[in-house]
C-alpha cells in the first residue's frame, strides 16, 4: 500500500499544474466573474431573465414607474417585483421554469469541468509513459524494486478517476457559489419567483448523481483510455499520431471496403456516449442514459480490450523502453 501511495504522490508532485492548478485557476476566474456580476448588477439595479419571466428594476430613483406584461405575469418596474396577471394565476409553472434553468446552469458548470478533466486526461495518458522514456527518468524507476505494472496501473487510475473527481470537487465549489449568488440576487429582486423555484431545484440529488458519473464514464471509456496509454508506451516520437493514425486507417479501410462504420460507431459511443449526458437529470432518466447505455456485451468487450492494451503497455514498459 505504501508503494502505491508513493507512486500516487509522485504523480501529483510531477503534474500538480495539470491536476490542481489548472482547475483551481478556472475556479478562481469563474468566482471572480460571479463576484463582478454581483457588484456590477446588484439586486436593486439588475436585469434577470429566466425563461418566461423578465424582471427589470429602474436604476434611477425618480424613473417613471411602469409595468410590462409578459406571459402570465405583470412586471412592476418601480417595485421590482412580480405579481400575477390576474388573481388565481399559477405561479408554480414559472417557478418550474426558473428551477430548470438553474439546474441546467449547474449542469453546464459541471460539464465545463468534466470537459477540462477530459482534456487533461487525454494529454496525460498520451504522454505519461512517453515522457518517462524521453527524459530517461525511466532508468531511475527501473532501478527501484517496483513492478512496472504498478507504475502503469497508478498512472492509469490517476488519470481516469482522480482527475475527474478533482475537477468535480472544483465544479461543486463554483456550482454552490453560483447557486448562492442566484439565490441572493433573485430573492432580493423577486422573492415570489425564488420562493416557487427553490423547492423544485434538486441540489443534493444532482450533486450525488454528479459524484458517481465519473465512475460510469471511466468504465465506459475504459478501452479508449487504455488505447491512449498503450500509445504512450509504444510511441517513439509523437504519441498523438500513434494513437490517431491506426484508428483512422482502420475506419477508412472499413468504410471503403465494406461501406460500414461499425468501428467508428463503437469508438464514438465509448468516447462520448455518457460524457454528453446530463448527471442532473431525474433518476429514472439518468439510469436509462447511464446504466442502460452500458450494454453487457459492450462492457465485456471494452474490459477485455482494455485489459489487453494495459497488458501491452506493461510489456512495452518492461522490454522496450528506449526511444
Amino acid at each position: 500500500m505504501n508503494v502505491y501511495l508513493s507512486l500516487i504522490k509522485r504523480e501529483f508532485q510531477e503534474h500538480s499544474g495539470l491536476f490542481i492548478l489548472l482547475p483551481a485557476a478556472v475556479t478562481a476566474g469563474l468566482i471572480l466573474i460571479m463576484l463582478y456580476t454581483a457588484w456590477k448588477f446588484p439586486p436593486n439595479s439588475a436585469l434577470f431573465e429566466f425563461g418566461l419571466i423578465e424582471l427589470v428594476v429602474n436604476e434611477e430613483p425618480d424613473a417613471e414607474a411602469d409595468t410590462v406584461k409578459r406571459q402570465d405575469y405583470i412586471v412592476d418596474f418601480e417595485a421590482g417585483r412580480l405579481r400575477p396577471l390576474e388573481q388565481g394565476a399559477d405561479a408554480d409553472a414559472n417557478g418550474t421554469t426558473v428551477s430548470e434553468i438553474v439546474s441546467e446552469s449547474l449542469y453546464g458548470i459541471h460539464m465545463l469541468y468534466q470537459s477540462l478533466a477530459g482534456f487533461v486526461m487525454v494529454f496525460y495518458l498520451l504522454y505519461c509513459l512517453y515522457s518517462d522514456r524521453k527524459d530517461r527518468s525511466i532508468l531511475f524507476w527501473k532501478s527501484m524494486p517496483i513492478a512496472e505494472f504498478k507504475n502503469v496501473a497508478v498512472k492509469f487510475l490517476v488519470a481516469v478517476l482522480a482527475v475527474p473527481l478533482i475537477a468535480m470537487a472544483f465544479s461543486w465549489v463554483v456550482e454552490l457559489g453560483f447557486l448562492s449568488l442566484v439565490a441572493y440576487m433573485v430573492d432580493k429582486g423577486a422573492p415570489e419567483i425564488w420562493a416557487s423555484a427553490w423547492p423544485n431545484i434538486e441540489i443534493f440529488p444532482s450533486l450525488i448523481r454528479q459524484a458517481w458519473s465519473p465512475f460510469w464514464i471511466a468504465l465506459w471509456m475504459l478501452p479508449i483510455n487504455a488505447w491512449l496509454i498503450f500509445s504512450s508506451a509504444l510511441a517513439r516520437r509523437e504519441p498523438f499520431l500513434i494513437a490517431l493514425i491506426p484508428i483512422a486507417g482502420v475506419m477508412i479501410i472499413e468504410t471503403l471496403s465494406f461501406g460500414t462504420n461499425y468501428i467508428s460507431g463503437w469508438i464514438g459511443e465509448h468516447f462520448v456516449h455518457i460524457s454528453l449526458q446530463s448527471p442532473s437529470l431525474p433518476p429514472d432518466t439518468a439510469q436509462q442514459l447511464y446504466g442502460g447505455g452500458l450494454g453487457v456485451a459492450d462492457l465485456i468487450a471494452g474490459v477485455v480490450l482494455a485489459g489487453a492494451l494495459l497488458g501491452g503497455a506493461v510489456w512495452l514498459r518492461n522490454y522496450r523502453f528506449e526511444l
